[in-house]
């Protein structure tokens, strides 16, 4: 079991980093559509 936790933790930071990424990128991109007046 400590396996599989050990195994799973960099798969889980990887997958933290990704989700944290495409939020920050989707809000970059709402902002430009607002100020272009898109939105």
């Amino acid at each position: 079991q400590a396996v599989a936790i050990s195994a799973g933790l960099p798969f889980t930071a990887i997958l933290l980093v990704m989700t944290w990424g495409l939020l920050k990128g989707l809000s970059h991109e709402r902002k430009l559509l607002l100020q272009r007046g898109e939105l």
